[in-house]
């Protein structure tokens, strides 16, 4: 049995037509968007503002200090290290917790 193409040739002229009309539309749609979000998009840019808040200043500050230095004492590590495996490391608790203030107000500015 045969199935006879009848009008392949038309059908295909319209479906192309079709896709030219829909993608001219397409085309005209997004120029509009284009248009009417761009002056928006203008006047928004034109009203941000950053600022820097004491304390991210201060950590700024702060970070520059710390990158200028040695990152840390190797010696006063591995004698720190010796100590504690031997059992003869104590802890301060009123001096760490002077240090750790010390810190916070470094910090915060308090």
């Amino acid at each position: 049995m045969a199935i006879n193409k009848v009008n392949q040739g038309q059908t295909a002229d319209i479906q192309s037509a079709r896709l030219k009309q829909a993608e001219g539309q397409t085309k005209a749609q997004q120029a509009q968007s284009q248009q009417t979000t761009a002056p928006q998009t203008t006047a928004k840019l034109a009203q941000d503002a950053v600022s820097i808040t004491p304390q991210a200043a201060g950590l700024d500050k702060m970070q520059k200090n710390m990158s200028s230095e040695a990152p840390f004492d190797k010696d006063k590590v591995d004698s720190l290290k010796k100590a504690i495996a031997a059992g003869q490391y104590k802890v301060d608790p009123d001096k760490l917790a002077d240090k750790l203030l010390d810190f916070e107000d470094t910090l915060f500015g308090n």
